[in-house]
């Protein structure tokens, strides 16, 4: 199965979330988007977020009835704060047959330029929000993986076509 992690705090889940969501499930080749709730993103100070399982909640409900939109509460269940080099390793060995997708907004892609080597077994999706859904002139995609993040980048941008 073709996954796209959302990785997010969701304070909280709006339409633009799911417009994004939707685009890009709809535009790229997978199969469900898992919406993944950060309890405590390390770049966001816990007293500015509302409670974890409130927000796990607001995302359950936008998602309710949307096909292939789904609530993931993985890092609920790993160490805080979350850092998506553990959740993606997690996810990897829990689930070694699907192939993952990172979706994240322009502002986190800008703190990871650099970071990560190739590797097939994850593809980073990043929408560039401008007041518009995501289009061919304002989405790249790139492979990235658990082992990569964090370590040198040394890879060629690839517009969707």
């Amino acid at each position: 199965m073709k996954v796209g992690l959302y990785f997010g705090s969701f304070n909280p889940i709006h339409h633009g979330h799911l417009l994004i969501a939707n685009y890009i499930l709809q535009h790229v080749k997978l199969d469900q988007i898992w919406f993944v709730i950060s309890p405590q993103n390390p770049l966001k100070r816990s007293s500015t977020l509302l409670n974890e399982y409130h927000r796990l909640h607001l995302v359950r409900l936008a998602v309710e009835g949307e096909k292939g939109l789904k609530a993931s509460d993985i890092e609920f269940k790993l160490p805080k704060p979350s850092y998506t080099v553990d959740t993606l390793a997690y996810l990897q060995e829990k689930y070694p047959t699907d192939e993952f997708s990172i979706i994240m907004g322009s502002d986190i892609s800008r703190l990871s330029r650099g970071q990560g080597n190739p590797d097939p077994g994850c593809t980073l999706i990043t929408h560039f929000l401008d007041g518009n859904p995501p289009n061919d002139k304002n989405r790249e995609i790139r492979p990235v993986s658990a082992a990569g993040i964090g370590a040198r980048r040394d890879r060629k941008k690839r517009l969707l076509s």
